[in-house]
């Protein structure tokens, strides 16, 4: 039987969740019915400080093309996106952000590709009014779009519904596909990492509590909420740990060393050892905050998930939807958005009740490997694209 062909295209390959998903996708598709072509617009030159991914992708044995975009070239981009896909020919194109969803949504239409998916892998709020406009405007251009949490497709859809075939009968074609977690790859590598070696890399003080987080250091984030939170606990066995780069990287340092907690506080930056610093996190925090317009993010993410995965006592503010997969007290805290002292008051009881601190990680462990595993997702797409397919020929 012909394979179907599918490209997967997307900004770059630096860490980072929707890059995750090109990575999940491209290890664990069925190569025997697809042919997987991953394809990348800007090369990691333009990306000296962020930690490229190239090389795990590479592992998964798929095909990898790299446009050698700039910082700002579109129209060469998209000159480029036009002969490889003329070329190629494939069945299906997946797009991932938004960048490449505007620009390959159009020249995909342009080539006369026959399908094309495209993920929204955040809510409107993560982007400005012009790409998000140039965004929404071109979503129609796709036969297929997903959200990668509930929160993404009511944002642009106003409903969710995860993917079915009884909802695609229904001619629904806008579906969440949470991005689950490869709970056997998390669990292999925690075991396998030096827990010890690691703490000391960090310069972790022997017997601390460590309490992590993992998002882009942007406004509505709550990072500001978090080292306050840690601050009004400073005096606990317990230093902080920062997994992301971003622009507020600068200010938040002068909010820690304003609050006089520098040394319980680690900027790490963009990493490629997440899973090795879930090794040594003893609580998980997602903080959020309320965005300059009065809007939150909804639901869980996929730092969450991973967390969950790997067996990490969490605890997340009261975004909307964050019930869906947090019960407070069952399987992690919920804490009061904009509320550094329920925060901390939050993080200071899974520090202090060890016992039932695991008992909700165990817990939340159970709804990843029933609800949320990494097989799920990547087996929702097999059917989209299956059904794109059967639909085109």
């Amino acid at each position: 039987m012909k394979k179907i062909k599918v490209i997967l295209l997307i900004n770059e390959l630096i860490r980072g969740g929707a890059q995750q998903m090109v990575l999940d996708i491209s290890n664990k598709i069925n190569k025997e019915e697809f042919d997987v072509h991953v394809v990348y617009m800007k090369s990691h030159e333009n990306f000296s400080d962020r930690k490229f991914m190239l090389d795990d992708v590479a592992r998964t044995g798929v095909r990898i093309t790299c446009l050698e975009g700039k910082t700002r070239s579109v129209l060469k981009e998209s000159y480029r996106l036009w002969k490889l896909l003329r070329y190629e020919k494939p069945d299906v194109l997946h797009t991932f952000m938004p960048y490449v969803g505007i620009i390959g949504r159009i020249v995909g239409r342009l080539t006369g590709v026959k399908s094309i998916v495209s993920l929204q892998a955040n809510v409107p709020l993560a982007y400005t009014k012009k790409v998000y406009y140039a965004d929404l405007w071109t979503l129609f251009l796709a036969d297929v779009w997903t959200g990668a949490a509930v929160g993404i497709e009511k944002a642009y859809a106003g409903d969710s519904v995860p993917y079915s075939s009884e909802e695609w009968s229904k001619d629904r074609r806008h579906f969440t596909v949470i991005s689950g977690a490869n709970v056997d790859d998390i669990g292999y590598t925690i075991s396998k990492t030096n827990k010890q070696e690691k703490r000391k890399e960090l310069g972790i003080k022997d017997g601390n509590i460590v309490v992590s987080m993992t998002a882009r250091l942007i406004s509505w984030k709550g990072h500001d909420d978090l080292i306050n939170a840690f601050a009004l606990i400073k005096e606990s066995p317990a230093e902080l740990v920062l997994i992301g780069g971003g622009p507020r990287e600068e200010t938040l340092r002068t909010l820690v060393k304003t609050l006089g907690i520098e040394n319980k506080v680690h900027f790490l930056g963009d990493r490629s050892d997440l899973l090795e610093l879930m090794a040594i996190s003893d609580v998980y925090v997602q903080s959020y905050c309320e965005g300059t317009d009065g809007s939150m993010w909804e639901g869980p993410n996929t730092s969450q998930m991973i967390a969950a995965a790997s067996k990490i006592p969490a605890i997340s503010t009261d975004v909307p939807l964050v019930e869906l997969f947090m019960e407070d007290g069952v399987n992690g805290r919920i804490a009061k958005h904009d509320n550094p002292e329920d925060l901390a008051e939050k993080i200071k009881y899974l520090i202090d009740n060890r016992e039932d601190a695991k008992r909700m990680a165990e817990s939340a462990y159970k709804m990843i490997i029933d609800k949320y595993s990494l097989s799920a997702m990547v087996g929702s797409y097999e059917k989209i694209y299956r059904k794109l397919v059967n639909k085109s020929r």
